[in-house]
């Protein structure tokens, strides 16, 4: 049987880690970090999209329906100068902050527990799958129905999508 011969001779080509390259040009590395083309690119696309956004509204849809951008950008902007929109910023980020809280910690406890007791894993593990599989947005009217519509059946939906994660 003819064996086939691996080896690399002598007169190989170098690999190319060792052939130097010649040093990179200021505009180089420019061209190569921002990519300026696709900057270009980029900013064509958002500008053809407001164009045809602001098309349709003043042309195609009623002004009842959907607004232009001038119109959407008034009215966001808006939302910052009231206080209204600060207050509900800090009920929403105590409410995630404190879902993730408790899930991350209830979490951690159970995979803790599961992952020492086998007897523990065996007994909760399927009933947690089947829980896991639950679509947790579905959960949301129950939360409310359970807990009302204020703040605990928020931040229990925060716990319930964080638990599984952990």
């Amino acid at each position: 049987r003819d064996e086939l011969d691996l080896s690399v001779s002598q007169d190989a080509a170098p690999p190319l880690e060792s052939i130097p390259l010649p040093p990179e040009t200021g505009w180089q590395r420019f061209n190569r970090v921002v990519d300026p083309a696709a900057q270009l690119l980029r900013v064509a696309v958002i500008a053809a999209f407001l164009f045809l956004w602001k098309f349709a509204a003043d042309n195609w849809i009623e002004p009842l329906f959907a607004a232009g951008p001038s119109e959407t950008w008034t009215a966001f902007t808006g939302f910052f100068t009231e206080g209204l929109f600060w207050e509900d910023l800090i009920v929403t980020t105590r409410e995630a902050v404190l879902g993730w809280a408790i899930g991350a910690t209830l979490g951690m406890l159970a995979g803790l527990i599961l992952g020492r007791w086998k007897l523990a894993a065996k007994g909760f593990g399927p009933m947690l799958t089947f829980l896991n599989a639950l679509p947790k947005i579905a959960l949301a009217p129950i939360f409310i129905l359970w807990f009302g519509i204020g703040e605990a059946s928020k931040v229990f939906a925060a716990v319930i999508a964080v638990f599984f994660i952990v």
